[in-house]
């Protein structure tokens, strides 16, 4: 009498051969993963960049006003428009020139326009993308709101 335990012979043999095979892919996959990370580790792949990653460049754009920043005033607009220190480094003086010469400026990457700068009076506007917008004095060094004081009612004036 046989007993319903056994397994038949064909079946044991089957998937001792399928068991190399199986091994060999996890082996095969798991090289691949260790590889592809590695190299993100290192900076030689851009896989998990973003596409549209472009480098930022500053384009001046004229203006009637102009404004010439110091080097502190500059940190600290590009501070609170979210730039990093790197960007800084690489932005800051062409945003400095831009903004004593031609008195507007844009960052852009690619073909975005990531922000905006525009002098009026002794006020630099920042407009923003994607980060924050504001408005900076240039003759206190201070950050403000979007309209000075003085400029609502000569606005309400001229909207009269």
């Amino acid at each position: 009498m046989k007993s319903t335990t056994e397994i038949p012979k064909a079946k044991i043999e089957s998937r001792k051969s399928d068991r190399p095979l199986i091994f060999g892919f996890w082996i095969l996959a798991s090289a691949s993963l260790l590889a592809l990370l590695a190299l993100e580790v290192v900076g030689c792949g851009g896989l998990f960049q973003r596409s549209d990653a472009a480098p930022m460049r500053v384009v001046p754009r004229e203006n009637q006003d102009v404004a010439t920043l110091s080097a502190d005033d500059v940190v600290r607009v590009m501070q609170r428009a979210g730039f990093s220190d790197e960007q800084i480094i690489e932005l800051g003086t062409a945003l400095r020139n831009a903004l004593a010469n031609a008195g507007g400026a844009e960052i852009q990457a690619g073909r975005r326009i990531e922000m905006a700068f525009a002098v009026k009076g002794e006020y630099l506007f920042a407009t923003s993308r994607t980060r924050r917008t504001f408005m900076y004095s240039t003759a206190s060094g201070r950050f403000g709101s979007m309209i000075p004081s003085g400029a609502r009612e000569s606005d309400r004036k001229s909207a009269e």
